[in-house]
């Protein structure tokens, strides 16, 4: 039996790996030389046992002092490789230190949380081993020293209840390992992705990683697969809860599947403490910790140090105890201080009545404060400032919300804005119909005039089939050439398909009396010709995401300058061939052909996507649901601290 007062010693163990003999306590340190008769086995055995998980602890929270980097890690970059990596580490310190956590935090001040550890929260890789505690000494460390601080592991899971403060923890560790990072770039780079999108593809982790840092990051392949399987990455994971109920455990078992297969890779993982309860699957990191809510002495605290602007706030507090309970979160009383920043005790007492709804109040005074708040930057300068109602911003704001928790985005970028947003079949029906129209009208009009009455209509079809088709918007910012997908792709199926099209509309014009039936076959092969030609230039011209966005709608007016310069490229090679084929019609038949292949490639690469977007901005403006100037109404809310602006796109500013 082991004596009752050793049972805590015996039962604190690593969570990470089998106790190392490298770190054991030398032999001849055990007290041998005490009779065997005073020393009975079990408690010889325990002190043995103190002795070699304490020289463990040592030697454990000695290698945590070097957390970020002792993943693999290259004693020296090359230029590029130095480019590249400084190159995502700015994104990272921009998006989300610049543009996520300093304008979340009330005065740029974060409130030091208390935690607990949660050793039944992860499955730890060895059964039987114990977590182990931290000191209490823990609580009045700051957040960003929480991974040092347990010390036992280089993953971690951190639980909350909803605006407890999960997320903000997350970011301020982003801080604190991009300062590292920025310090020796061969360290590796932390990067903060939210799972929430995971769920949309079910894919391996590494797999979806890669994709998140290209749409996310624009990183391309190239960069981030040396990275992945280099363990050049800490992957900081929030949002686990965010993942659709249907996908969380699957999700657990990708991210286990990760660690199994990358266990030098750090990974901290966020998630709200009900919804990972409610799972069957357990991650397996080494240790996880649970936020607690703020005490009153942190809260009173949080409003001392903000001084005289928060004097009445803390004052109300004081003298109301359901208030108190409910500033004991940390977003609420973040909320709380925005709100009612120098209002007096005599001016919040009039606003909390007694039985009303005080959160609906509370949000609707934060709204409103927001919105009076005054803004040099654009409504002074700006004379014809556009105004909302309260009303209006709470209407838009609340559909743009529901709709980023619906499809899982953080970030809301206008010119990402795809047909899912539209609710009924009949909103989705009228949209392919209303596309179909506007792109043969741009074709069947302009070229029916030249053409005449019956390749106009014909050529419209066409035009209309290239806007209706596609189920989603594609973006056409940057153009590359990919000798891959022109010729060993899609050559062939452009000869196919054009001497499909040639065939038919030159029995048309044979039937038509335009053209007599001795060219028909003539015809038909010579638009097959162009039509590989055109096609495999088309399909070799691939999409490329844009380094960087800076402006709103920046990819839908990129693609719009591309449709005109692929337009002008398209009806210059068509107009020419056109003319050295039909050279008795002279420079007539060279602007005809010119015309339509200029119109065709224009509406292929990057038209056919500003129309769709048009279209659909159009219906859901018709429907109430945003206003018809997006990026107007968005740069009011983000000038009122209601959203963020970083780069071209928009985030909700407060977070938790």
């Amino acid at each position: 039996m082991t004596p009752e007062h050793l049972k805590p010693v015996l039962n604190t163990k690593s969570v990470l790996t089998p106790i190392p003999e490298e770190v054991s306590a030398p032999q001849n340190d055990a007290p041998e030389s005490l009779p065997q008769s005073e020393f009975p086995g079990e408690l010889i055995e325990a002190l043995e046992a103190e002795k070699h998980y304490k020289g463990y602890r040592e030697q454990a929270r000695e290698n945590w002092d070097e957390f970020g980097q002792t993943s693999v890690v290259r004693s020296e970059l090359t230029q590029q490789e130095y480019r590249q990596r400084k190159t995502l580490l700015n994104k990272v310190k921009d998006f989300w230190i610049e543009g996520f956590l300093k304008p979340s935090l009330y005065g740029n001040t974060a409130i030091n949380l208390d935690w607990k550890t949660d050793g039944d929260a992860v499955l730890r890789p060895f059964s039987g081993i114990d977590a182990v505690e931290l000191d209490e000494s823990f609580e009045e460390l700051q957040t960003t020293d929480i991974l040092q601080e347990t010390g036992l592991g280089k993953t971690l899971l951190i639980l909350g209840h909803p605006g407890s403060g999960k997320t903000i923890t997350l970011l301020q560790l982003v801080e604190k390992l991009v300062k590292q990072t920025e310090q020796d770039l061969t360290k590796p780079i932390p990067v903060m992705f939210n799972l929430s999108s995971w769920g949309e593809k079910q894919q391996p982790l590494e797999e979806w990683l890669r994709e998140e840092l290209k749409d996310k990051y624009q990183v391309p392949k190239t960069w981030s697969e040396p990275w992945l399987k280099e363990e050049q990455l800490i992957l900081l994971l929030d949002g686990l809860d965010e993942v659709g109920i249907e996908h969380r455990n699957d999700c657990v078992r990708a991210l286990n599947q990760f660690i199994k297969n990358h266990n030098l890779t750090e990974i901290v993982v966020c998630s709200r403490v009900k919804d990972y309860e409610a799972l069957t699957e357990r991650l397996q990191l080494s240790s996880a910790v649970c936020i607690k809510p703020l005490s009153l002495k942190q809260v009173y605290s949080f409003l001392t140090k903000a001084g005289d602007s928060l004097a009445g706030l803390k004052t109300l507090l004081e003298q109301d105890s359901e208030l108190e309970e409910f500033a004991q979160t940390p977003l609420i009383l973040n909320i709380m201080s925005r709100a009612y920043k120098d209002w007096s005790v005599a001016d919040l007492r009039l606003q909390f009545r007694p039985g009303e709804n005080r959160y609906q109040h509370l949000f609707d005074s934060y709204i409103e404060r927001m919105l009076n708040r005054r803004v040099i930057k654009r409504s002074e300068k700006n004379k014809h400032s556009t105004q909302y109602t309260q009303e209006e911003v709470k209407h838009w704001l609340s559909w743009l919300a529901k709709t980023m928790v619906k499809e899982s985005k953080i970030v809301f970028l206008i010119e990402k804005m795809q047909p899912t947003l539209l609710e009924s079949s009949k909103e989705r029906i009228g949209y392919r119909i209303i596309n179909f129209l506007i792109g043969g009208l741009i074709l069947g009009l302009i070229l029916g005039l030249i053409l005449g009455p019956i390749l106009g209509p014909i050529l419209g079809l066409i035009g209309g089939l290239i806007t209706a088709s596609s189920k989603e918007i594609t973006l056409f910012e940057q153009m590359t050439w990919s000798w891959r997908w022109a010729i060993f792709r899609n050559i062939g199926v452009g000869l196919i398909f054009g001497l499909m099209f040639g065939l038919i509309i030159g029995l048309i014009l044979v039937l038509s009396s335009i053209m007599v039936k001795e060219l028909w076959l003539i015809f038909g092969l010579i638009f097959g010709l162009i039509g590989g030609l055109s096609g495999g230039l088309s399909s070799g011209l691939v999409s490329a995401e844009v380094k960087q966005r800076t402006v709103p709608n920046q990819g839908i007016w990129s693609s719009a300058k591309n449709a005109v310069r692929l337009g002008l490229m398209f009806g210059l090679m068509f107009g020419l061939i056109f003319g050295l084929i039909f050279v008795d019609t002279g420079l007539i038949g060279g602007l005809i052909g010119g015309l339509i292949g200029g119109l065709i490639g224009g509406l292929i690469k990057g038209g056919a996507s500003c129309i769709q977007h048009f279209n659909l901005r159009r219906i859901l403006y018709r429907k109430g649901r945003i206003p018809w100037n997006y990026a107007r109404f968005l740069d009011y809310a983000s000038e009122r601290l209601l959203m963020k602006k970083v780069g071209g796109g928009y985030i909700f500013t407060i977070v938790c």
